[in-house]
């Protein structure tokens, strides 16, 4: 990418709001060059660093975290144990109500041919 991209290209690039990359500026996750009038603009780096936000957020890091990671090279192996954890209890719990719901659908099935 050689061009520099406004607010507006890099909010489209990453399908967020203009005031996301705001808000992400404010919490010292991102930080644009200023161009002619103080419009903030964004090279490939910023690229790179908006994928990472995004894929630590999406592991649900808070951005405080996200911002601290970001400042040490990534988030820490503990914290990555921690998340991987809570993944698998959410997995878990997932899990147990697919099966709830297959009982419920059995049953509803034999009521329905009990019925006819």
């Amino acid at each position: 990418m050689a061009k520099s991209l406004t607010i507006r290209d890099m909010a489209g690039m990453f399908n967020v709001s203009n005031r996301t990359l705001r808000y992400y500026e404010e919490k010292g996750l991102i930080e644009p060059a200023r161009g002619a009038g103080r419009s903030r603009r964004y090279d490939q780096s910023h690229v790179k660093r908006m994928l990472d936000i995004q894929t630590f957020t999406f592991l649900g890091m808070q951005l405080d975290e996200v911002r601290e990671a970001l400042n040490c090279g990534g988030p820490s192996v503990d914290r990555l144990m921690e998340l991987r954890g809570e993944a698998v209890a959410d997995l878990s719990a997932t899990s147990e109500r697919l099966a709830r719901i297959d009982v419920m659908i059995a049953n509803a099935d034999l009521a329905d041919e009990g019925a006819e």
